[in-house]
């Protein structure tokens, strides 16, 4: 999740991805009442367990084992990120990406202000190969900015898995996992259109 979101317009969303018991690991800006809030969930019937950590000093091998131990247990875990900084993106996505290539995950998603990839106003549902080095030789016109969108071509070359950019609105999360329309961007190697 982004700075600018809240993780809460999405909590019916979470709630049905636990009632499937599809495992999910949500990686969260640090705020000081994170906490008293989700366990105001957790009073509520949902399991989520909090992790702190500190992006200058983080254990990820140590946060992994953590966070495998929850996901076993049915809990949905959170690690929440502080990186000292009013606004550090990058810093927080670094984490996710590592966190996701450590846990072998099939899809990462961002949920953010913005719907998807969009360039000069034209909105990129799932942008090829080519489309995407197209578009990153001329990068003043991305609203995710030309930096975050290299680190997610170059750390999805890395660790193979899918991502997802998708705007942090009700059932947005749950339109993009269990419906073909979708509704954000999909970096992906394969295009789901063809068989």
């Amino acid at each position: 999740f982004d700075y600018d979101v809240d993780f809460e317009d999405i909590i019916t969303d979470l709630r049905v991805l636990e009632s499937t018991y599809i495992n999910v690991v949500l990686v969260l800006p640090y705020t000081s009442n994170l906490r008293e809030r989700l366990n105001a969930w957790n009073s509520r019937g949902s399991r989520y367990v909090c992790y702190d950590v500190n992006a200058d000093s983080i254990d990820l091998s140590g946060l992994e084992l953590q966070l495998r131990n929850a996901l076993s247990l049915n809990q949905m875990p959170v690690v929440s990120v502080n990186t000292n900084q009013t606004f550090e993106c990058l810093t927080q996505d670094r984490i996710a990406f590592e966190l996701a290539g450590k846990l072998n995950v099939d899809k990462l998603f961002f949920l953010t202000s913005k719907s998807g990839l969009q360039v000069k106003n034209k909105f990129y549902s799932h942008p090829s190969l080519d489309e995407l080095e197209r578009i990153l030789r001329t990068p003043k016109y991305i609203n995710i900015g030309a930096e975050r969108l290299e680190a997610i071509c170059s750390e999805r070359k890395k660790y193979g898995f899918e991502v997802v950019l998708l705007g942090c609105e009700s059932g947005a999360l749950f339109e993009e996992i269990f419906t073909h329309r979708g509704r954000g961007t999909l970096f992906s190697d394969r295009y789901p259109n063809l068989i």
